[in-house]
């Protein structure tokens, strides 16, 4: 009997000796885990940061490098970023500068910054593609020789792209040069709604997680 209760006793002591181990062990703290999901979500953002701004590099055409057509002319300004802006837009004639070749990586939205002078308030068409059309009312600048900047947001595709200035019902501005650049990813609403989708998914999963890990020791 001496050695049956012996074994036991041991048997209690390991048995209490394991529970004590168990119960002394650092629980991982919540905060080291928040801090996990953090770092996630900034790393994320730093990855998508990165992507767009290798492809954020702003690509300009000037106006004198186009195509003219229609009594379109090229003018010289001191004031114009290549020395030279076109002028005779729109008008009986319907003069028209074509951008042609403009090329990009990437298809989907871009700002379009047109820089024009005009001394009096004008109208500007862009066609994109022979598919796109906007019309931009253009306020005036200080004069025919000094610029303003107006933008507007298109949308491209991969490869070579047309882009087209005139106006068919009057004359347009004088126009010095155009600059595209991507939309920036968070301006993309559908870019948040997967982002956002996916933090709550994570955070719904890890309360799943805690709630069944609490009922798991409970039971």
């Amino acid at each position: 009997m001496k050695p049956v209760r012996m074994a036991q006793g041991t048997l209690l002591w390991n048995g209490n000796l394991s529970t004590r181990t168990r119960a002394s062990q650092p629980a991982v703290p919540r905060a080291g885990r928040k801090a996990k999901c953090v770092w996630g979500a900034i790393g994320f953002l730093l990855i998508q940061a990165f992507g767009v701004s290798q492809m954020s590099a702003e690509i300009t055409y000037e106006a004198e490098k186009g195509v003219l057509l229609n009594g379109a002319n090229v003018q010289g300004s001191d004031k114009a970023s290549g020395g030279a802006m076109v002028g005779f837009l729109g008008g009986e004639k319907g003069g028209a500068v074509v951008f042609e070749s403009v090329t990009v990586a990437r298809r989907g939205a871009y700002i379009l910054a047109v820089r024009y002078a005009s001394a009096d308030p004008r109208a500007l068409n862009i066609t994109v593609n022979e598919e796109q059309k906007l019309r931009l009312h253009c306020p005036a600048s200080s004069g025919w020789f000094d610029f303003a900047v107006l933008k507007a947001e298109i949308k491209l595709k991969a490869g070579n792209n047309t882009i087209r200035l005139d106006n068919d019902r009057g004359w347009a501005p004088n126009i010095d040069k155009i600059s595209l650049t991507p939309v920036p990813f968070w301006r993309r609403l559908g870019v948040w709604l997967w982002f956002g989708s996916i933090c709550i998914a994570g955070l719904l999963a890890v309360f799943l997680a805690m709630v069944f890990r609490r009922k798991r020791a409970s039971g």
